[in-house]
C-alpha cells in the first residue's frame, strides 16, 4: 500500500468515527473487499460532504467500485426505411 492510500485511509477512519461514531479495522478493510464496500456505503449515505469525498477517493484508490450490472438486451431493431420522404434529414438540391 502506498503512502497516499494509507494517509487517505487514516483520514477516512477519523472522519467516519467523528461523524457517525462507527469504527472499523483498517486491516480488514484492506484485505476484505466486501467489508470495505460496506464501510464505504455507510459513509456515502452520510450528509457530510468531507466524508463522502473521502469515501469516493478510497473507492478509486482501492478500486472498490460496484460490480457492473449486466445491461438488458436491446429490442429488435426495425428494418431501415430508405424512402426519401421518411428519412430524418432530407438533403437540399442547392
Amino acid at each position: 500500500m502506498n503512502t497516499e492510500a494509507m494517509i487517505s485511509l487514516t483520514h477516512f477512519k477519523i472522519l467516519l468515527a467523528r461523524e457517525t461514531g462507527q469504527r472499523f479495522s483498517i486491516e480488514q478493510f484492506v484485505s476484505d473487499k466486501i467489508y470495505a464496500r460496506q464501510i464505504l456505503t455507510v459513509a456515502e449515505d452520510s450528509d457530510q460532504e468531507k466524508l463522502i469525498l473521502a469515501a469516493l477517493k478510497l473507492r478509486e484508490l482501492f478500486e472498490l467500485w460496484p460490480e457492473a450490472m449486466p445491461t438488458p438486451a436491446a429490442p429488435a431493431a426495425s428494418p431501415p426505411n430508405d424512402h426519401p420522404n421518411t428519412q430524418k434529414y432530407v438533403t437540399s438540391l442547392r
